[in-house]
């Protein structure tokens, strides 16, 4: 198996799209090839990381990032394959669209973290802001299968429109959680905001305490 280790050269202080890290599929000439947006412009991944390359002695491949932040989006865009383990926060659009594998984030993450995901499993160390397992800007199906686990708080509009998966948060979550729901589970294990499942048709929310009305 192998192992990538990504560490950016500067810090990351304009917006920056990591869409195309999921193409690479841990083949060591893609990875050198690949591009990302950063500021708007199309940069050769080389131009912002360091790339480092070694074999893995575990059974998955593992794509290692470093020193990331709230600018970096839509890393784990359609992950489908081996570790993406991410040492730091990380942007919005976490793991969306997601088909399998996994996603460990050792600090925080924004919005729409596994939004219309359909498998594969993410894990949260801190906290999340708004829409996560929920649907993507514009479109009515949110997540459709998988695992997330937030260790920390989430925001609002957790699970919107979600329709299959299980959403697990051992913090607080903020208002109109469960929005929308159409099936799927979710487990929320402190303080819940207000609205909680408003408009929702089917599917299981676990509680560890009363909600007053």
């Amino acid at each position: 198996m192998i192992k990538i280790t990504l560490k950016p050269k500067f810090k990351i202080e304009s917006e920056m799209n990591l869409k195309n890290l999921s193409n690479h599929g841990f083949d060591r000439k893609l990875i050198c090839k690949t591009k990302i947006l950063y500021n708007n412009k199309e940069v050769a991944i080389d131009k912002i990381f360091e790339i480092k390359i070694d074999k893995n002695e575990e059974i998955q491949n593992e794509l290692v990032i470093l020193d990331l932040n709230k600018n970096c989006d839509y890393l784990g865009w359609k992950w489908r394959d081996g570790v993406l383990r991410v040492k730091s926060n990380v942007g919005s659009f976490l793991g969306s669209e997601m088909v399998a594998g996994e996603i460990l984030v050792d600090g925080s993450a924004e919005h729409f973290v596994g939004s219309q995901m359909c498998g594969g499993k993410i894990i949260i160390k801190s906290n999340v802001l708004d829409f996560a397992g929920s649907s993507l800007p514009g479109y009515k199906k949110g997540m459709s299968g998988g695992l997330i686990i937030i260790n920390g708080n989430a925001r609002d509009y957790l699970g919107f429109n979600i329709r299959r998966g299980i959403l697990f948060v051992k913090g607080n979550v903020g208002n109109y959680s469960c929005n929308s729901m159409i099936a799927g589970t979710v487990i929320l294990k402190k303080k819940v905001g207000n609205n909680l499942g408003f408009g929702m048709k089917r599917g299981t929310i676990f509680l560890n305490k009363k909600i007053s009305s």
